[in-house]
């Protein structure tokens, strides 16, 4: 199970800063969580201070009740994937060469089942001897996402993964995501601006505005109190004090 606790994260850049305001939640393993907020929200830095990318000011993230550190984060690591930061790829490298050496850092890696999701995603063999850095946006999400789901982690961090698919591969990603919610009993947190994307796969929504978690909870009750129109105008409506707080400092 994951839990946050408290987690507060500001930087300093001419003059402005952002903050992560008190971070509070749990998700409990074989759970879907739609992380739902604009552009400049703070969706990206929460998944960053989850994955411990980067260092809260203060506050805790939990793994199976152990506080995460500088101890035991590559055990945690071995455990979550992060779809979105391609910090980890080979980016003037292959495909296959990023799976030849890759491989090797996961023990849990299975080579047969990335093929199987490869095949799924349609990737063609002339695209896996890409340099990663030539793929598509859509084609890295693809590369990522089957890379991930070969590791079969325990909790994967999906950062506005469906941004740059197109529709069909959209919905198939989504099946293939809950499925494997269900067999592997994973947990998924999956940032994104679009909420026609997660309405009817998450089992819970986190509302975040300006680095606060207005909400969080079910989502059919969250969808019982805002619609999908209502969390639209929420996104729209926290998007203008983004820019009129930009206007202002």
């Amino acid at each position: 199970m994951l839990e946050i606790r408290d987690l507060n994260y500001s930087i300093k850049k001419s003059g402005r800063g952002f903050l992560i305001n008190n971070i509070n939640f749990e998700l409990e393993d074989g759970y879907i969580m739609g992380l739902v907020g604009r552009n400049g929200s703070g969706k990206t830095t929460l998944l960053n201070l989850i994955y411990k990318a980067i260092t809260p000011d203060s506050g805790k993230v939990l793994w199976n009740g152990e506080e995460v550190n500088s101890n035991n984060r590559y055990v945690f690591h071995n455990d979550v994937a992060y779809i979105g930061n391609e910090d980890w790829c080979f980016k003037y490298k292959s495909v296959n060469e990023n799976i030849e050496m890759l491989s090797l850092l996961y023990k849990d890696f299975d080579e047969k089942l990335f093929g199987q999701y490869i095949k799924y995603f349609e990737l063609r063999e002339a695209d896996r001897n890409k340099k990663y850095l030539a793929l598509s946006m859509g084609q890295k999400m693809q590369f990522q996402i089957a890379f991930a789901m070969a590791r079969r982690p325990k909790l994967m961090l999906m950062d506005e993964p469906m941004a740059n698919l197109d529709p069909i591969i959209k919905v198939d990603l989504m099946e293939l995501l809950q499925q494997n919610v269900a067999k592997e009993n994973m947990s998924i947190i999956i940032s994104t601006h679009l909420v026609d994307d997660i309405s009817n796969m998450t089992d819970y929504i986190g509302l975040l505005d300006n680095g606060i978690m207005k909400e969080f909870g079910n989502r059919e009750k969250l969808f019982d109190k805002y619609g999908t129109e209502g969390l639209r105008e929420f996104l729209i409506e926290s998007g203008k004090l983004i820019r009129l707080q930009s206007l202002l400092a």
